[in-house]
């Protein structure tokens, strides 16, 4: 494994992530996208800010991060052939047909009035995206890139070392376990069905 390579992706990935988010917050609020931390509602609804989402800060940066740089390890391992870069493409395919629709289903659901909540990247009359929301929707598509192309691609290759294998699953079960807390947290607070 190219021990460089991974340290400057986890690195980029985690930066791209919690902390990106943070500053992109604070912008946001500048903005007046978005509430101070402090305020519980917004244009008449609860509002749930970035800090609220724990998989903002433990899926995010450490699971997602360490898929990131696992990831791109693996890719450098691979002989490529066309082949394998289709089925290697066909991840990418499937993440932007679903990053797309889970970018229209806000502002459906604000239209059909079952939108109980704003949040830190949808927020406002029409269920605006916010700055950080536009940047949280790039990291998404990035990462659901990398999650399904690691998990249904990469970990069937020979190539792979099964302990690089054994990291992407692990990594893709910390983030699926912190998906299931989140939205444990998200029932409790009542801002879900």
């Amino acid at each position: 494994m190219n021990w460089t390579v991974f340290y400057i992706v986890f690195c980029v990935a985690f930066l791209a992530s919690s902390p990106a988010f943070a500053a992109l917050n604070a912008l946001g609020v500048r903005l007046r996208q978005v509430p101070p931390s402090g305020a519980k509602t917004w244009y008449g609804r609860p509002f749930v800010h970035w800090r609220e989402e724990t998989t903002l800060f433990v899926a995010d940066p450490f699971f997602l991060s360490l898929l990131m740089a696992l990831y791109a390890t693996a890719c450098l391992q691979l002989d490529w052939t066309p082949m394998r870069i289709v089925w290697a493409s066909a991840p990418a395919i499937l993440s932007v047909i679903g990053t797309t629709q889970w970018l229209r289903s806000v502002p459906k659901a604000e239209r059909e009035g079952k939108l109980r909540t704003w949040g830190w990247h949808w927020s406002g009359p029409g269920a605006r995206t916010t700055i950080a929301g536009y940047w949280h929707a790039v990291y998404y598509l990035v990462q659901a890139t990398v999650a399904v192309s690691a998990l249904c691609f990469l970990t069937f290759q020979p190539e792979i070392s099964i302990h690089h294998k054994m990291g992407m699953v692990f990594a893709g079960a910390g983030y699926v376990m912190s998906l299931f807390h989140h939205q444990h947290l998200e029932k409790v607070r009542g801002h879900s069905d």
